[in-house]
This record gives C-alpha cells, structure tokens and sequence, in this order.
C-alpha cells in the first residue's frame, strides 16, 4: 500500500478516515480530503471536478 500511495499523482479519502489525514500526508503530500458535499450526495460529476482542480493546481 505505500508503493501505491506514494507513486499516486492524487490521493482523495473519504470524511471518515481523515482522522489518519497526518500519517497519510506523510506518504503523499497530494492527499486530499473529500468535500463533505460531494461526498454526502454521492455526487461523481463533482468529485472528478475537485479531482480536476486538485490536479491542475499543483502541476
């Protein structure tokens, strides 16, 4: 799993697990948390957006 978190362009977690958001952070600086909106409505047009934006905005 760490091979893969830290070879991963982005890495987007859930609300429920950002309690481990340091550790994770740790092994990828593009670790991202999930909008609650997005995540809460099951929303998959706007998490590829947020996917998007994150990506873009650090290239």
């Amino acid at each position: 799993m760490e091979e893969a978190m830290t070879d991963a362009d982005l890495v987007l977690v859930a609300p429920q697990v950002t309690y481990k958001y340091d550790q994770l952070k740790q092994l990828n600086s593009r670790v991202e948390k999930i909008p609650d909106d997005v995540y809460g409505w099951l929303n998959g047009e706007n998490l590829v957006k947020f996917a998007l934006s994150e990506l873009a905005s650090n290239e």
